[in-house]
């Protein structure tokens, strides 16, 4: 009967640490998670924004920053998208009467 002493830690998949994504394009989000290891996933849903600097933008992702993750993981993004144009009625005129 043989006995074994195991010590030291069991290596699992590479850890990295998930950047802000906020504002940056989808081409230089690309760019952050290629070279971590990590892959992009653009959601097809698109957030409504205020800000005309965030239009076509990243404004949400699906892991927080600071997050640590396995190299390999998806971070899922949301795009920026503009407010429809407001509508405006033309004014009502009461003739008098």
């Amino acid at each position: 009967l043989s006995r074994f002493r195991l010590t030291g830690t069991v290596a699992g998949p590479e850890q990295v640490l998930v950047p802000d994504l906020t504002g940056k394009t989808v081409d230089a989000a690309s760019s952050i998670l290629a070279g971590l290891g990590l892959d992009l996933v653009v959601a097809d849903t698109r957030i409504e924004v205020t800000d005309p600097n965030l239009v076509d933008r990243l404004v949400q992702q699906s892991v927080a920053p600071g997050t640590t993750v396995a190299k390999g993981s998806p971070v899922q993004v949301n795009l920026g998208k503009a407010p429809p144009p407001a509508t405006t009625s033309p004014p009502t005129t009461v003739a008098p009467g």
